[in-house]
């Protein structure tokens, strides 16, 4: 008999939580402006990067990006080997959804959600294997006017900016040039496994790598220790001396996440007790920092549970996504549920009390 009122009470609880989240109200966010113009932005973005592939001579495959959004890469390499830039396999799917404008909203919402206001100094790392979000992250903080201290990678997995003559830092500085952007990354590496793009043998092509965007202007991160190197961008980052109000990541390069095995939560991580090891990557010691860290990596898991769509069989709409929403619960609904199960909870007990005392 117990576990039958249990079994009740639940179906009550679910009942009561479904048409609580039927019922509810929803208001745009008090930035939505700024999120559609940055959604707006990193459309303009992509529009213009897909220009500049078609002048570059770089094919598309209509296979692997229905959307003609000109931003998926090569899979396997399509080219030799030796000069290649691809690192890991990555999952295609997940960079067709990354090209939804939508994620340049996302980003404003949690920036905002943060209380970061224009002026605002935010360190930033960029993979080359998810340049779409690269770019989304670009469009918020253009709009949002911050000021960023960017670090980006060349590698990339298949299906990002794997392609060696428009790798993603290639594709930022046409953004920049064109005046899309007005900021761009002002230090650069290699990417890949410790960070030194081990993936790949030929040493001449990594050093002609090098060399093309140090004469370019950036300042090159290159060095054998991945400790080193992680610990070398931190100091960088805090030699600055400047407050640091979030550290975006974008993809899953080694410098973010160290040696540590398991990932972080996905999207926006405000707080989060870590412990710091002389291999954590920048993610752990921006916690540790009580510096909030915004995790872009699972990209089908950041579509779902912000109601974006999930799937390439139409194309993106501007404006669609729970983020661009507050939702309101009814409280007539809520408290009397909440009123009718805790009744629930001290009559069940009270009877089994009365029963006992019975026998």
């Amino acid at each position: 008999m117990r576990y039958e009122r249990l079994f009740i009470l639940f179906g009550v609880v679910v009942v009561l939580f479904f048409i609580a989240h039927i019922t509810r109200t929803h208001t745009t966010t008090r930035y939505y402006e700024m999120q559609i113009a940055a959604a707006e932005k990193m459309d303009e973005a992509l529009h213009a990067i897909k220009t500049r592939r078609a002048e570059l001579g770089i094919p598309s495959d209509e296979a692997t990006d229905p959307l003609a959004s000109g931003i998926i890469g090569l899979p396997l390499p399509m080219f030799d080997e030796t000069r290649t830039i691809t690192t890991t396999l990555g999952i295609l799917e997940a960079k067709q959804l990354s090209a939804n404008p939508n994620f340049a909203a996302l980003i404003v919402r949690y920036l905002s959600d943060l209380n970061i206001k224009s002026g605002d100094y935010v360190a930033i790392n960029f993979s080359g294997s998810f340049p779409a979000l690269n770019i989304a992250t670009l469009a918020a903080i253009e709009v949002m006017e911050l000021h960023p201290i960017i670090f980006s990678s060349i590698g990339a997995s298949t299906y990002g900016a794997n392609h060696p003559d428009f790798t993603y830092v290639d594709m930022e500085q046409y953004l920049y040039d064109e005046e899309i952007f007005s900021h761009k990354s002002g230090f650069v590496s290699l990417g890949g496994h410790h960070d030194q793009l081990e993936e790949v043998s030929d040493q001449a092509f990594k050093a002609e790598l090098l060399t093309r965007f140090r004469e370019a202007g950036y300042e090159i991160i290159e060095m054998d220790s991945l400790s080193e190197n992680i610990q070398y961008r931190y100091a960088r980052y805090q030699d600055l001396g400047i407050a640091l109000k979030a550290f975006i990541n974008v993809g899953g390069n080694q410098v973010s996440f160290g040696t540590n095995t398991s990932y972080y939560p996905n999207g926006l991580i405000k707080r989060m007790s870590v412990s710091v090891r002389p291999n954590s990557g920048l993610i752990e010691r921006f916690l540790r920092d009580d510096v909030p860290v915004i995790q872009l990596l699972n990209i089908e898991d950041l579509a779902r549970r912000n109601e974006m769509q999930t799937t390439v069989s139409t194309a993106f709409v501007i404006g669609d996504g729970a983020m661009y929403y507050d939702y309101h619960y009814s409280m007539w609904i809520i408290i009397p549920g909440l009123l009718i199960a805790v009744m629930w909870i001290i009559g069940d007990y009270l009877d089994r009390k009365r029963k006992r005392q019975t026998r």
